[in-house]
Order: structure tokens, then sequence, then C-alpha cells
């Protein structure tokens, strides 16, 4: 998936710089800017209006006062929390990015949710064991929900996959919307284990594949669906159609 975007970004004039290590920065009078990066060829100056420095975040947990309750963390702040976002202290809940994993708005709602079942209505369910829909919206967007094949060969579930590109859609050709592909996964039961989709409105597809999951659809239950024409979703018709045995 992101040697796809990065094949339609270098088609639109987009330079990658791959494995060097930033040296120095500056900034001219007239607001240009120049960065200094050591590669495997050498030096080299990148010259540019605007810089994105993109480290990551950090949790603010050190400004909680988290020592006088006892409540434990990890070795970067991140508050640590069992399947059901407890903490180490009894009644005392984290949500959100502040402990580890993925840190995405729909998951923090969702943390939410947890807990509320928790407190109010006696419902356990464990945090772990829920779909993580992820979105990256680039043009055009990628998407995932559920395994890739790393995971699954990791795991040693069998699968079958087929990959499908976007241009073979009738919706991309009435749009010229042409970039991209679609790649989904099943089990031996004939159900949907994941899919990574890289095209126009990607994470809408997708959350009609994390929906078929959550019902435990077989595949054929979307190959035979009636689709309205001409939808981007028509394309879940098709995309099964050459499923081969996954794996090395």
């Amino acid at each position: 998936m992101c040697r796809g975007l990065q094949e339609v970004l270098s088609k639109e004039g987009v330079e990658f710089v791959m494995g060097a290590r930033a040296n120095s920065v500056s900034r001219s009078p007239s607001g240009n800017i120049t960065l200094t990066v050591q590669t495997g060829q050498g030096e080299r100056r990148l010259r540019g209006t605007h810089l994105l420095v993109a480290t990551g975040r950090q949790p603010n947990s050190d400004k909680l006062g988290l020592g006088f309750a006892g409540i434990k963390t990890d070795e970067h702040g991140y508050i640590l929390v069992n399947n059901n976002l407890q903490t180490n202290v009894r009644g005392v809940y984290a949500l959100g990015d502040i402990h580890p994993g993925p840190q995405f708005t729909h998951l923090a709602y969702d943390d939410y949710r947890v807990v509320r079942d928790a407190l109010l209505h006696g419902r356990k369910r464990s945090a772990r064991q829920r779909p993580l829909p992820y979105v990256v919206f680039t043009d055009p967007p990628m998407a995932r929900i559920g395994l890739n094949e790393g995971q699954a060969q990791e795991d040693k579930i069998p699968y079958r996959v087929a990959t499908m590109p976007v241009r073979t859609i009738g919706r991309a050709q009435h749009t010229s919307e042409l970039r991209g592909f679609w790649k989904v996964m099943v089990g031996k039961d004939d159900r949907l284990l994941g899919a990574t989709l890289f095209g126009p409105e990607a994470g809408e597809i997708m959350a009609v594949i994390e929906v078929a999951m959550a019902g435990r659809l077989k595949y054929q239950q979307l190959q035979e669906m009636v689709f309205a024409h001409p939808t981007w979703a028509e394309g879940l018709n098709n995309v099964f159609r050459d499923l081969k045995k996954g794996g090395k």
C-alpha cells in the first residue's frame, strides 16, 4: 500500500529521499528553508517553503500527578491498562491516547463505550478484541481493516487473497479516478479476514467490509449482492473473483 502511494505521489512530482539523516535546517531572510541531509550517496541540500517535522506525540501524563495515586506508566509515560482499560489502581481507568496503542479518535470514543458499559450496564468488553479500522486521507486515500498477509502468516492462519486494480471498477471509469487497488483476504470458512484499499472512497468501502466482517458474512454474499450502479461499492461484486491461496 505504501509503495502504491509512493508511485502515485512520484508521478505528481513529489521526490522521496529515503534512508536519509537530517543534519541541519536553516531559513533565509526571504523565508525559504534549506534542509541538509546525509544520504547513502553523500550530503544533499533540500530547499523549500515549508518543513513538516513529524516525530510522534508524547503523553502529558507527567502533569497529572499520577505518582500520588500510584498509577503505573511505561517508559514513555503512557498509562498501563488491562484489556478492560483499568489501571493498576482499583476504580481508575485510562481512556484514549494516554494509554499505549493506536491513537485514533474512533478508538478513543470506543474506549468510552467500553468503560460506560462496564460501569453503567455491568457488561465487560475487551478493548483488545475489536476491529481496528484506519484511513490515511491522502489523495487517493488508503484504508485497512482486519488482518494483512503478514499478520495472517505470523499467526499461521490459512487464507486466500485477491487484488483488483481500481481502474476496472465502473465508477472509476465514469469519473476517470483510475489510481489504486483493492486487496481482500478470506479465511478457509469463506469469511472475510481483512482488506487493504487504496483508491477513491477507500474509507467508505472499508466500512462496508467492516460491517460484513461484524455480521460474519461469507464473501459470496458480497459477491452476489445487488449494489446500485454506478457506485464504488459495486466493485465488491468483482474483487473476490480471483482468490488465490496466500502465504509463502
